[in-house]
């Protein structure tokens, strides 16, 4: 009797709002993941919607169009001496040798956001904000001292890289080259605007697509617009799937602590 008495009393509301945490921590990651999934199914929606227009008879507004990126202006990849689009390079070491030990970033090197998206009847800038741009790396991944000479030639080119070189000396190195050149067939997705200072007869060619000031959308992606969507339905209906599951496991946990509690708590009443 003593030992149901102390249960109710201590032990009882230890244990409640344990079991009353654990249950809502289960119930807000469902309702987050969830509420990912929704999101997805959205996105999804709407590239789905919204129809993809020839470059030459795009309006200002949202809109969607594919075509090959080219510079809009002569960005030279510093390693590899390509001209692209875009480029970014990024050069990092590893400290230690253990698996659990983190790159540290040495160099990272950008060309500006901007370039042109062409198709077969026109073309119209494009001002990303965003880096790598969904495109896939030449990545270089080798010790240090086996580096190609392009890369080797680079890293001792310039003070900053050469003083970080000498830091990681011994170490191992990635480095990692994205250029976005006219190989890569390009999908963007965002707001057509009026490109300030432009004055050419092409109507496309006075236009720049970024993200709106109202509207923020704003996607590019080497992948087609139908890969696009079932990547965002696939995840839609897995983090729905699984939010699901872990909420209605955390309202289970609910039904079932409140039982046994309720139990323990008549049984001590009746003690």
């Amino acid at each position: 009797m003593y030992l149901l008495a102390a249960i109710s009393t201590s032990d009882m509301a230890y244990a409640e709002a344990f079991y009353g945490l654990f249950q809502l921590f289960f119930c807000l990651v469902g309702l987050v993941l969830m509420y990912l999934g929704v999101s997805s199914y959205l996105w999804a929606r709407k590239i789905e919607n919204i129809p993809t227009s020839k470059i030459r008879s795009i309006a200002v507004g949202l809109v969607e169009v594919k075509g090959t990126p080219r510079p809009a202006g002569t960005f030279i990849n510093p390693i590899s001496k390509k001209s692209c689009a875009y480029y970014n390079i990024v050069i990092s070491y590893l400290p230690g040798t253990s698996t659990g030990t983190r790159w540290v970033e040495l160099f990272n090197e950008s060309s500006p956001g901007k370039f042109y998206l062409e198709d077969d009847t026109g073309r119209i800038l494009v001002q990303s904000e965003s880096k790598n741009m969904g495109v896939m790396p030449r990545t270089e991944f080798e010790e240090e001292g086996k580096l190609s000479p392009e890369v080797i030639g680079f890293l001792n080119s310039r003070p900053e890289t050469k003083k970080g070189l000498e830091a990681a000396r011994g170490k191992r190195i990635l480095v990692t080259e994205y250029c976005l050149d006219g190989s890569t067939e390009l999908y963007v997705l965002g707001t057509a605007g009026q490109l300030e200072g432009a004055s050419s007869e092409v109507h496309s060619e006075n236009l720049v697509i970024r993200r709106g000031s109202s509207d923020k959308t704003f996607f590019m992606s080497g992948k087609s617009e139908k890969d696009s969507i079932r990547n965002s339905s696939l995840y839609a209906m897995v983090f729905m799937a699984v939010g699901f599951f872990i909420f209605a496991l955390g309202a289970f946990f609910a039904f079932v602590t409140g039982l046994a509690i309720e139990s323990l708590s008549l049984l001590s009443r009746g003690s």
